[in-house]
C-alpha cells in the first residue's frame, strides 16, 4: 500500500478534530473526498482543533492515508531492515569468531 500511495496518491485537506500532544503529538483529523467523510490521526505537534493540515490519501480507498508525503517513509521501510540486518550480521560474525573459554 505504501508504494501505490508514494505513485498515486492524491491530496486533500483536513481539519484537525482532536489532539492528544503527550501521545507523540498524535493528530485527529477529518477530510472529504467526493461528498463522503473520512477520518486519520498522524503525528503534528503544531497544530490545534480547528486547524488545516494536508492530507494523502489513495483515491481508491481514502481510508488509507497520511500526513507525511508519501514516499518519505517508502525509503526508511526499505534501508532500515536492510541496515540493521547489517549490524546483526557483523555482531554474529564476531561471536563466531571469538575462541570459546574452556
Amino acid at each position: 500500500m505504501h508504494w501505490r500511495l508514494a505513485r498515486t496518491s492524491a491530496e486533500a485537506e483536513a481539519i484537525v478534530a482532536r489532539t492528544e500532544p503527550d501521545n507523540h503529538c498524535l493528530a485527529y483529523y477529518e477530510f472529504e473526498v467526493a461528498g463522503q467523510r473520512y477520518a486519520g490521526s498522524g503525528s503534528a505537534c503544531d497544530v490545534g482543533v480547528g486547524s488545516k493540515l494536508h492530507v494523502y490519501y489513495l483515491p481508491g480507498d481514502p481510508t488509507f492515508n497520511t500526513l507525511r508525503q508519501p514516499g518519505s517513509d517508502l525509503a526508511f521501510m526499505i534501508y532500515a531492515p536492510l541496515v540493521l540486518s547489517v549490524i546483526a550480521g557483523f555482531i554474529v560474525m564476531i561471536q563466531i569468531g571469538r575462541p570459546r573459554k574452556q
